[in-house]
């Protein structure tokens, strides 16, 4: 009998490291205590709408979205929202680069570079907004620039309806007219 050659010792010997390797262990879960849970559930093209006795309200777009469980709000990437007027036309559209829905799509928190603008050419410019569709209100309790036509409005908590047409603004009031005769307006008031 003749010992094995080149090729027959390379084969026997890839045989035997192949059957002593060990696979190599799943990863540890993550360590408990960081705060990180991870998602639940990964959506992408998350389309959410509501409608009501009174016809399509709102339609949610967003390109992302996730939750931990079933009852957290589902966060929410790169969003957009179309209000209704209950018919097919848009009222406004608010944009948005996060926020978040809650489960039961009551209440959409709007956040970074947060932008609402109506179908007449208003905006409203702020960080943070809230959108209540029982209220029917748009809300912040932040700074916020409010454009209409080339005037502006800038201050401090912001209440309106979607429309942008009747609004409170809580503090801080500075308005800025640009494209307004001031002395027009003192007219117009003193004849009311």
């Amino acid at each position: 009998m003749r010992p094995p050659g080149r090729l027959e010792t390379a084969l026997i010997l890839a045989l035997v490291l192949t059957a002593c390797t060990r696979e190599t262990p799943p990863p540890d879960p993550p360590p408990t205590g960081t705060g990180e849970t991870l998602p639940q559930q990964e959506l992408r093209g998350v389309v959410m709408r509501q409608v009501t006795d009174r016809g399509l309200q709102w339609v949610l777009h967003s390109d992302r979205g996730q939750t931990a469980n079933s009852t957290d709000p589902v966060q929410l990437e790169r969003l957009r929202v179309d209000f209704f007027d209950g018919q097919d036309s848009v009222r406004s559209t608010l944009t948005s680069k996060r926020g978040e829905i809650d489960s039961r799509a009551t209440t959409l928190l709007a956040q970074d570079s947060v932008v609402v603008v109506t179908s007449e050419g208003d905006r409203l410019e702020t960080d943070v907004l809230r959108w209540d569709p029982v209220r029917q209100r748009v809300t912040t309790q932040s700074f916020f620039r409010f454009y209409h036509g080339k005037d502006y409005i800038t201050g401090t908590g912001f209440d309106a309806d979607p429309d942008l047409k009747s609004y409170v603004i809580e503090k801080n009031l500075v308005i800025t007219l640009r494209g307004t005769d001031p002395a027009a307006l003192l007219e117009e008031e003193e004849t009311r």
